[in-house]
């Protein structure tokens, strides 16, 4: 690693190990986790991009670093610092637990995507990396289908014009990671991190951060994790041993899909150097009132998600004993998450002799949602949002490497389980008759 590199990260291992990672729980009890998030008081004040200074010579000041830089909003502002505490909170506040302040420690940046916030983590990688060692670093991945497929498009062609080499696909899961284990050593000191979801959005397959992080420890190498759809409510992957958490803001946490954004929530000392880089590229969240809009919405996850969770658990079930379906990915993964849940989503395939039969029954239950879903039911690539999210994953029309017959749902809040059962009971007659 480059020495700056190699010290933030050499500074964050030794506290992370000693004092974030927490061997046998997973995530916060219901009521320490809206305590915590409900701590970080939000500034009253006028909502605008910029600030009248207090004094002369300010400007000068805040240049120095003797003052806090809130006079226009692209180098921060009194909310989103309130902001970066409530995220700090809902991922590690547990720390307070052991006699630590965890903003002494750990930091949020916010992006106005959640594209932005995952590509903006791999540049400031790459920007700690002297560039001539670039050629013979890498990332190593989570194998194309269990990531989103914008994400590989970045690990792949733009951190290749950044001067990177290919990053390696790999089976994170495999004989518990051995795999992972077995490679490793071919790539000492050229890996620059891991990348993955605990939880892939297409077949709902579960990466165990915390057998990663043993992995992981003997090569000093960075696990950067997307836990957009579990969110910190239902698991705090930080706990489990991950460096950088990375949220798409636009699903679960805004739970109404009105406005984009990002966060990622690291190392105090990595996420000091990338605000810099945002300040000076201006790639941050656009209006104070986006701010706003995540701090009142994020304080009302908890419920969104419980509800979210159960209507999906009801909706599973029903599914497995259904005649109409071969098979359910919607895994229970007892005590790794709340409730056990593996999150919102669930995908499920259509039951059929053969791929062209499941096809064309793929088919015709999109063509029964687009005509009969209404507002409650809708054919759309999104999730987090109170109506219930279906695609067809084959017959989109794009390439793709899924089996015929799978369809994801995004399962919603409104209405509930068992009316959303009878809608998708009868749109699967209507595609199997």
């Amino acid at each position: 690693m480059h020495k700056m590199n190699k010290e933030w990260y050499d500074i964050w291992k030794i506290f992370r190990d000693k004092n974030v990672i927490t061997p046998e729980q997973y995530f916060d009890t219901e009521s320490d986790f809206i305590r915590r998030v409900q701590s970080a008081a939000f500034p009253i004040g006028n909502r605008k991009i910029s600030q009248s200074f207090k004094n002369v010579g300010e400007l000068g000041r805040i240049a120095k670093g003797e003052e806090t830089p809130h006079h226009y909003m692209r180098y921060g502002s009194k909310e989103e610092t309130a902001l970066n505490q409530l995220f700090v909170q809902a991922e590690a506040g547990y720390l307070e637990e052991r006699g630590l302040e965890p903003l002494e420690h750990i930091a949020t940046s916010f992006f106005p995507s959640g594209m932005s916030a995952i590509s903006n983590t791999l540049f400031t990688i790459a920007s700690l990396i002297i560039p001539d060692e670039k050629k013979e670093k890498k990332f190593i991945q989570a194998e194309s289908d269990e990531i989103y497929s914008d994400t590989n498009s970045v690990l792949h062609e733009i951190m290749h014009i950044l001067g990177f080499s290919a990053p390696l696909k790999i089976n994170l899961r495999k004989n518990q990671g051995n795999d992972l284990l077995d490679i490793l050593p071919y790539h000492k000191g050229k890996i620059a991190g891991i990348y993955y979801e605990p939880i892939s959005s297409s077949n709902l397959l579960y990466t165990d951060t915390r057998r990663l992080r043993e992995i992981a420890n003997y090569f000093n190498i960075p696990l950067i994790v997307d836990n957009t759809s579990l969110t910190p409510y239902l698991q705090q992957q930080m706990r489990l041993g991950a460096d950088i958490v990375i949220h798409s803001l636009t699903k679960y946490i805004s739970g109404k899909a009105d406005f984009t954004a990002g966060a990622v929530i690291g190392p105090k000392q990595f996420i000091e150097w990338m605000r810099k880089l945002q300040m000076v590229t201006g790639n941050t969240i656009q209006s104070p009132m986006i701010i706003q809009q995540l701090y009142e919405q994020m304080l009302e996850l908890p419920a969104r998600m419980k509800s979210h969770c159960e209507n999906a658990t009801q909706i599973a079930d029903y599914l497995r004993n259904s005649a109409y379906i071969e098979s359910v990915n919607y895994p229970n993964l007892n005590s790794l998450t709340r409730f056990g849940s593996a999150g919102g989503i669930i995908s499920f395939t259509i039951a059929g002799d053969d791929s062209k039969i499941k096809t064309r029954r793929e088919t015709l239950f999109m063509q029964y949602i687009l005509k009969n879903g209404r507002d409650s039911y809708q054919y759309k690539v999104s999730f987090g949002e109170d109506p219930y999210l279906f695609f067809g994953e084959t017959t989109h029309g794009a390439p793709t490497k899924q089996n015929p017959g799978l369809i994801r749902l995004a399962v919603g809040r409104t209405p509930k389980a068992d009316e959303a059962i009878s809608f998708i009971d009868n749109a699967l007659k209507y595609a199997c008759k």
